[in-house]
């Protein structure tokens, strides 16, 4: 038997033209539906109707800050660089259109200040990662410089969040694809600057972002693809093998 793609409760099967009987059997208590023998492409359209979920009440959330002397040191931190750069901490006097200057401000303070490194001591028990990070130790990797400048951002009233991905600059352009390792992995941040209007901002040191954006134009890097290539032949042609290779 070969399944039918089909939503959830169908109400029926209309076929496109055929040069064949197709006998099809819909399994009603789970909602499915497969074509029984016969082969090659099947042309057909499925009437569903949706499954019935009670009503839910919109879930509001509301952005806090975590509990912690995070908050008063990265709050500190954020107004005396912006009073050193003469500019207004305080959201209810600072112009909104301001907002992103300020959060430029903030983030070439880190870049300058602050040490990129994975290897970096752990904050001790008891002690708020981002309050090591910003009073002590003075360097972290990526989510530190994210999460740091993220709470800086909220302290002067503009709404910031931690995203989280990875830096796509690596392009094979025999397979013309990108390649995504674990070592691209990446964290910034995303403050909105005006009503609805989300920027993007990296605290990161650049000479880091650079390290992760340049291309391996050496010979380990060159083999490492070559090595890449035999791994994805090997999943699809061996690992991946099925009716139609």
């Amino acid at each position: 038997t070969v399944p039918l793609f089909m939503l959830l409760r169908p109400v029926s099967v209309e076929f496109g033209p055929l040069e064949r009987t197709v006998h099809v059997n819909v399994d009603h208590s789970t909602w499915t539906a497969d074509r029984l023998g016969g082969e090659g492409a099947l042309t057909y359209r499925v009437v569903s109707v949706p499954m019935e979920t009670p009503a839910e009440e919109p879930v509001v959330v509301e952005a806090r800050h975590p509990p912690g002397r995070a908050v008063r040191s990265a709050g500190e931190i954020a107004w005396a660089q912006l009073r050193a750069a003469g500019m207004e901490p305080d959201p209810a006097k600072r112009p909104r259109d301001e907002d992103a200057l300020a959060v430029r401000k903030l983030e070439a303070f880190l870049r300058l200040n602050y040490t990129y490194t994975l290897a970096g001591p752990a904050s001790p028990l008891g002690t708020e990662p981002i309050d090591f990070f910003l009073e002590e130790s003075k360097a972290g990797h990526c989510e530190h410089f994210a999460s740091a400048l993220a709470m800086m951002c909220r302290s002067i009233g503009v709404e910031a969040r931690v995203i989280t991905g990875y830096l796509l600059s690596e392009f094979d352009a025999d397979e013309e694809q990108y390649i995504v390792r674990d070592s691209h992995a990446h964290a910034w941040v995303e403050a909105c600057i005006a009503p609805g209007v989300w920027r993007t901002f990296d605290a990161t040191p650049p000479a880091e972002i650079s390290r992760l954006a340049a291309k391996q134009t050496s010979l380990m890097g060159r083999l490492a693809r070559m090595l890449d290539r035999v791994e994805e032949s090997w999943n699809t042609s061996v690992v991946g093998f099925d009716r139609s290779q």
